[in-house]
């Protein structure tokens, strides 16, 4: 898995942002997303679910190593699977914090996302 980097305020130094993100071909491939979803790794988060969906539209994404998500990563993954224009779902497994944020907001049974 690689890390992300991004530059903060205080300097040019780099800080990792505690994400990892690996893509595993097969069929289906799939995408191995691990660490924080914030608004810090939001950006690099939709760069690589769209890389990923162009690789292999039936990509499934393990969100198996995320320790935590804010409303700025769900609204990624929301964005991402609403782009699908009927092409989806987008699946994820092991999205347990996910699933409890859509549970949260009264988006579970959304027909562009699937969450086992």
């Amino acid at each position: 898995m690689s890390d992300v980097r991004h530059q903060t305020d205080v300097g040019m130094e780099d800080v990792m942002d505690l994400l990892m993100i690996d893509f595993e071909d097969g069929d289906p491939s799939t995408l191995h997303i691990a660490g924080e979803l914030d608004l810090a790794v939001a950006d690099r988060l939709r760069e690589s679910l769209e890389d990923a969906l162009a690789r292999d539209p039936r990509v499934v994404v393990d969100m198996g190593g995320v320790t935590f998500i804010d409303a700025s990563g769900l609204r990624v993954v929301l964005d991402v699977a609403g782009k699908l224009n009927g092409d989806g779902p987008l699946s994820l497994v092991n999205a347990e914090r996910v699933e409890w944020l859509l549970e949260l907001v009264g988006l579970r049974e959304l027909p562009s996302l699937r969450v086992a």
